[in-house]
């Protein structure tokens, strides 16, 4: 009989970083704001982002995510709650991923959420991530695993597609990143 998942619980705070502009993510988003003390910052990428792809501001974006890190407040950073811009598809997942690198880097996280294909990829990426030891499946299609080759140890990471999952998926993987398994 395989032993259960023994995760002992962490008050450090959670970074999630939602890319999927799909309704189900949305909803997640809600519902994770509305029953987690979590902060939402929503990015405009047009605001971030010149005319020939370069990321600009992401020093103040950073500071304002590590700002509330710190004081220690589970931060939601998301480019699915303004409009859409399709040319600016690949920059906005670039644009998240370095936001969360930099974060890794100067902050103490519980762990990472990452919804959105672009947005895994491009995380993964930044970090340096080699592989994700799976440590269990939370539900069909969502993953608590343990990123490899960040430089950090047990950096836990939860990664799901955008289009699935309950209207609760976003706040449960929170709070088991926090180390709430129920």
């Amino acid at each position: 009989k395989e032993k259960p998942l023994e995760i002992l619980p962490d008050t450090k705070p959670v970074l999630a970083v939602v890319g999927s502009r799909n309704g189900v993510s949305i909803k997640q988003i809600k519902t994770a704001e509305k029953y987690l003390p979590i902060h939402v910052i929503s990015i405009e990428p047009d605001k971030y982002v010149d005319g020939v792809g370069k990321l600009t501001g992401l020093r103040a974006l950073t500071e304002e995510v590590a700002c509330f890190i710190n004081c220690g407040k589970s931060v939601l950073v998301t480019t699915a709650l303004g409009h859409y811009v399709p040319a600016l598809k690949e920059s906005s997942a670039r644009l998240l991923a370095r936001i969360v690198a930099r974060t890794v880097s100067s902050c103490e996280l519980a762990g990472l959420f990452l919804t959105g294909g672009d947005v895994a990829r491009e995380t993964c990426r930044a970090l340096a991530v080699t592989g994700i030891r799976i440590l269990k499946e939370l539900e069909p299609g969502v993953i608590l695993g343990e990123a490899i080759g960040t430089g950090k140890a047990n950096v836990r990471i939860v990664t799901k597609a955008g289009g699935f999952g309950s209207d609760r998926t976003i706040a449960e993987a929170i709070v088991c990143l926090k180390g709430d398994v129920r």
